[in-house]
């Protein structure tokens, strides 16, 4: 989630003349940028204004990739993105310097469009003849990031009976705010049972059937089981009935984007199961959480749990879940795993 006294926009450019009219149309626009600071020595492979770069910017490029609204790359730095096997995203685009080639989009080969594609990049811009659609684009950057953003979080345990549906129940409850509790385990006892709503009428999964990016956030949680601020969308428990699977990966990203644009928050309640709708969820969260009881099979199937999150999570946590000997048990703090994205290089 993007800090709104931050700049929406990263930009990562190693060419220094595009840096420059970079800088000139930002300015135009009236858009605050943030740079990738780099130092540029001169490589003798290259003409002597391109070089090699060495990253000595606070952040890491994987956090700035994650918190900015929009990056702009070259395409220099777009192949250093695919390298680093950087997460897909919205509102990536690459800028080419006709100056120096003729009709800068042609001048990428077909692997390089694949990486470009990899990474969700959509539009590109020839400068300085695409100047003005460019300024039109950063322009509208200012206008869609000074709405707020909601954060996605989503809880999943390392194994069975961890306390994940608690976990994701009480921090639902613990937003001030309106938020989303999605519950994602048809097998599992109910988020609605936790919340004991399991008996107030409204949508249950797959009610809500066939959602569409323009789903209506108001109208959907006006139809949903209320508990307090918490909109809660789980699955049906009567007796009777049998688990049904909630709608497919894109039902539910646009469940997730819809509520986040609007504002409010989500708390995801993942189970245990490594499928392609559970990998978007992680892929769309700012955290995943990981519940861990502190015993010895625990840990072990947290560390290959751990090894599948890694690559699909933007920031993971640890929350460790201690048994006292008598009372209720003791949760710790979320503890933050750095290994996430980075772990891949």
């Amino acid at each position: 989630m993007v800090n709104q006294t931050e700049s929406q926009v990263l930009v990562w450019i190693r060419d220094a003349a595009l840096l420059t009219q970079l800088r000139r149309i930002a300015a135009a626009s009236r858009t605050r940028i943030t740079e990738h600071c780099e130092e540029t020595h001169t490589d003798a492979r290259n003409d002597s204004e391109l070089g090699m770069t060495t990253s000595h910017h606070s952040a890491s490029i994987q956090e700035l990739w994650r918190r900015a609204h929009t990056v702009v790359l070259d395409k220099f730095t777009a192949a250093d993105c695919h390298k680093l096997a950087m997460p897909r995203r919205d509102n990536v685009i690459v800028v080419f310097s006709s100056a120096r080639e003729n009709a800068g989009r042609s001048t990428a080969d077909v692997g390089q469009w694949r990486g470009f594609v990899e990474l969700g990049i959509k539009g590109t811009f020839n400068l300085p003849e695409d100047e003005r659609e460019l300024m039109v684009a950063l322009a509208q950057t200012n206008m869609q990031s000074a709405r707020r953003h909601g954060a996605v979080i989503a809880v999943t345990s390392a194994c069975g009976g961890a306390g994940a549906t608690i976990l994701s129940c009480a921090l639902a409850l613990a937003v001030p705010d309106r938020t989303l509790l999605v519950d994602l385990d048809q097998y599992g006892g109910g988020a609605d049972v936790v919340l004991g709503a399991e008996n107030i009428s409204g949508l249950r999964w797959p009610e809500i059937g066939n959602l569409t990016s323009g789903v209506a956030t108001e109208a959907l949680w006006a139809a949903l089981p209320t508990v307090g601020t918490v909109s809660l969308l789980a699955h049906e428990h009567r007796a009777g009935t049998s688990p049904r699977r909630h709608p497919g990966v894109d039902n539910l990203r646009a469940l997730l984007d819809a509520t986040r644009t609007a504002g409010h928050h989500v708390i995801c309640d993942v189970p245990r199961t490594f499928d392609d709708t559970n990998a978007a969820v992680f892929e769309a969260a700012d955290l995943t959480v990981l519940v861990i009881p502190t015993h010895l099979r625990a840990c072990v199937a947290a560390q290959r749990t751990l090894a599948w999150l890694a690559p699909r999570s933007q920031q993971v946590g640890l929350v460790i879940r201690a048994r006292r000997r008598v009372g209720l048990p003791q949760w710790t703090s979320v503890v933050p795993v750095a290994t996430c994205r980075q772990s891949r290089r």
